[in-house]
């Protein structure tokens, strides 16, 4: 098994679901709590195939706060209306990452980020990100990453969702100094409590050509995953 924490899937929106809700919301209720996990299998820098997997587990400690495997997330404007439409801005910070030097040690990455949506209505909602990280490497030189990120989430039929986002990621003291990717999620609702959901993934960041094992990370990839709530 390869290991694999990134923001990346965050950007797809994956989470709880109520039936009552056209779009998944992004924090959890007062006390409640989310398990799951995400597969993904796909290739490497160098080309290789290989696979990846990341547990999911979450806390409400109340409507607006949210405590995460990661890290924790502050909503701090909540401006829905009782049609649905409206602003949502969340904070937030924790573990952004991991990745292994070609050298064999680590390089954990840590952050903080701005995020939210605006929703047109209950079925449409713009999305949008500005994330800091810090790479705190062993033997070499720290390494700084900022992202700004914008997509769209969108009820399609039924229990259905789908969520599109493209970063733009500017890099600091890495062989590239930029980087480009993109997600595309899609998410049904099984039940009130239950989420399942497809997404794939691409990037052009190279994790040899800067310095990491391929296996670090996947440029490309497919995967899928389930979340479950009480």
């Amino acid at each position: 098994m390869k290991r694999f924490l990134t923001a990346a899937i965050s950007t797809l929106c994956i989470g709880p679901c109520l039936a009552v809700d056209l779009l998944p919301p992004m924090m959890l209720d007062d006390n409640e709590v989310q398990l799951g996990a995400a597969v993904l299998y796909g290739e490497e820098s160098n080309g290789d195939k290989s696979w990846a997997a990341m547990p999911m587990l979450a806390y409400g400690v109340t409507d607006d706060f949210t405590i995460g495997l990661l890290g924790v997330r502050y909503r701090f404007i909540n401006q829905l209306d009782e049609t649905g439409s409206g602003l949502e801005l969340t904070t937030g910070a924790g573990l952004t990452g991991y990745r292994e030097t070609s050298s064999g040690d680590d390089a954990f990455g840590y952050g903080a980020d701005l995020s939210g949506r605006y929703l047109f209505d209950a079925k449409t909602a713009l999305l949008f990100a500005m994330n800091y990280n810090h790479w705190d490497e062993e033997k070499r030189k720290d390494r700084k990453e900022i992202v700004g990120s914008i997509g769209v989430q969108r009820h399609l039929i039924d229990a259905w969702s789908v969520a599109a986002m493209y970063s733009y990621h500017h890099l600091e003291d890495f062989t590239q100094d930029q980087a480009h990717s993109a997600n595309l999620g899609l998410n049904y609702a099984y039940s009130p409590q239950t989420d399942l959901g497809l997404f794939v993934h691409w990037t052009d960041f190279d994790s040899v050509r800067n310095g990491y094992k391929s296996d670090s990370s996947l440029e490309k990839a497919i995967g899928g995953y389930i979340s479950y709530r009480f």
